[in-house]
């Protein structure tokens, strides 16, 4: 069990879930340098193909590389739902359980490092236990880093 302790929410007014965005969170984490096998599901996109990366299910399904998932990105107008994963290459463990965009925060995201949520073209959420993950995040999207409950004593 893997319940994520950190949340950066990606909102505002320039925030729109578009494609570029999530290309921007990936870049901004500097994602290319990590060996990540990345999962998808409950995805539903604006575009000409709304079902072109066949993730609408709310089983995840495998994305691919971090390279793979920068072509999701970059050929996505834009987001109205999704849930990504990144799990260590090394660990790769399909998630056999069923992930939706509205389930509740904080849920446990098995050997994840991350996920990322995109919502109703709206904003952003993402998680994880790594803090420097988070920090870099917030910095660049001028957000707030919320923590799970449990944390807040």
């Amino acid at each position: 069990m893997n319940t994520p302790n950190f949340l950066v929410r990606i909102k505002g007014k320039k925030i729109s879930c578009l494609g570029s965005q999530f290309l921007e969170i990936l870049e901004t984490i500097n994602i290319k340098k990590e060996l990540f096998v990345w999962y998808g599901s409950d995805v539903e996109v604006n575009g000409d193909h709304p079902f072109k990366f066949g993730l609408q299910g709310s089983i995840p399904k495998k994305v691919g590389t971090t390279e793979n998932m920068i072509t999701l990105a970059e050929n996505t107008d834009q987001f109205l739902s999704g849930v990504f994963f990144a799990l260590p290459m090394d660990q790769e463990k399909i998630l056999d359980r069923e992930f939706f965009t509205e389930d509740d925060p904080f849920r446990d995201i098995g050997d994840a490092v991350l996920e990322i949520r995109a919502f109703d073209t709206s904003y952003f959420e993402v998680y994880s236990n790594d803090f420097e993950i988070i920090k870099k995040l917030a910095n660049h999207f001028c957000s707030k880093i919320e923590t799970h409950p449990y944390m807040e004593t």
